[in-house]
């Protein structure tokens, strides 16, 4: 709703018109936790895109005739993502998360939730005015602006357009929620669109965010994913039972998030290890057990800096709006600022203490 007009720009097309004619384009996404917008066009056109991408979040008119074709838009979004298993396990994941967690929703949105909370009243045009006011603040939002003028102009062009966006408080995360997000101990059996058979195993950490530069759970990530002779995989292949295995926190979603984050190992498994899932999972445990006891932290870390430098070193060029959506994402909130800007380029590459 926001790229369809704003108050210095009323015209529904002019900022994808603007983009197309000029060498551009423009797309957004929605995480659990954040919305990212972004785009690229030629060089002697950004200030002209920035001046109209900056409205969006400053005067956005948000216009009552454009919502009934954006209902559809939401609509065919959620159709195209019904029979993605990964999609529909992660429905499963909010479905069997804790009553009265934020987890515990219908996480996509479709025509039918979006008319059905209409037809209950839900003036849908004041909610999505609500949504802006509370959480398009600059408080609380990432800017990245990647551009071929000197920095000196291209922090100019920053304050000028961007001055105007509301500045709130940064928000602060607070669910009220200290029981188990999932009940412990629990097999869900989900029938698969395609003809594969999965075990995933997850487990609930704290939120992590702070401990970037450390990265405990890639470590985890490191030595239960990992392929070589003696390995989980390794025990599981030479029993016939797996193909694959690949385990660690994504970035994306609710396995990642200020809530909490959640480790998942998942297993892609043969059909004689689908008969065997209760003996993998006890491989699985035995094996934490083994690496707890033997685990040599000098020299994993030394092999897990060595990649991240090398792949630091020899990383392909990213196209420039993917690569300014990154950045915006690894800002951190005032309270890490002082760590120094630099870190936003640390990502997931740098391995520190």
């Amino acid at each position: 709703m926001l790229f369809m007009g704003s108050s210095g720009f009323p015209d529904e097309n002019e900022y994808d018109s603007f983009l197309s004619e000029h060498g551009g384009s423009t797309n957004a996404f929605t995480e659990t936790e954040y919305t990212c917008y972004h785009f690229e066009v030629n060089r002697e056109y950004l200030k002209g895109a920035l001046e109209r991408f900056s409205q969006f979040f400053i005067s956005p008119l948000v216009k009552a005739e454009a919502m009934e074709r954006e209902v559809l838009a939401v609509d065919s979004e959620f159709n195209q993502v019904l029979q993605s298993d990964s999609c529909r396990l992660l429905q499963l994941t909010c479905h069997t998360s804790a009553p009265g967690h934020p987890f515990n929703r219908f996480f996509w949105g479709n025509k039918k939730s979006l008319v059905d909370a209409m037809e209950n009243g839900v003036n849908l045009r004041e909610e999505i005015l609500r949504m802006f006011k509370d959480n398009y603040r600059g408080g609380i939002m990432k800017l990245v602006v990647i551009g071929g003028e000197t920095l000196d102009m291209l922090e100019k062009w920053v304050v000028d357009l961007f001055g105007k966006v509301e500045k709130g408080c940064p928000l602060r995360v607070n669910t009220g929620f200290d029981l188990p997000i999932w009940k412990p101990g629990k097999l869900y059996k989900l029938e698969a669109v395609k003809d594969v058979h999965v075990l995933e195993l997850s487990w609930t950490l704290p939120c992590l965010h702070k401990e970037y530069l450390k990265k405990p759970e890639d470590y985890v990530a490191h030595l239960l994913g990992h392929e070589g002779r003696g390995s989980l995989l390794f025990y599981l292949k030479a029993n016939g039972w797996a193909m694959s295995l690949s385990a660690g926190v994504g970035e994306e979603g609710m396995r990642c998030s200020s809530v909490a984050y959640v480790f998942v190992m998942s297993i892609h498994l043969t059909d004689s290890g689908l008969e065997k899932v209760y003996d993998i999972v006890g491989a699985v445990y035995q094996y934490i057990k083994i690496i707890a006891s033997v685990w040599s932290p000098r020299v994993d870390i030394q092999e897990l800096q060595d990649i991240g430098n090398m792949e630091f070193r020899f990383a392909e060029e990213q196209p420039q709006d993917e690569y300014a959506a990154e950045l915006a994402g690894g800002q951190w909130d005032s309270d890490d600022a002082a760590r120094g800007s630099e870190d936003v380029f640390h990502g997931r590459i740098n391995w520190g203490q």
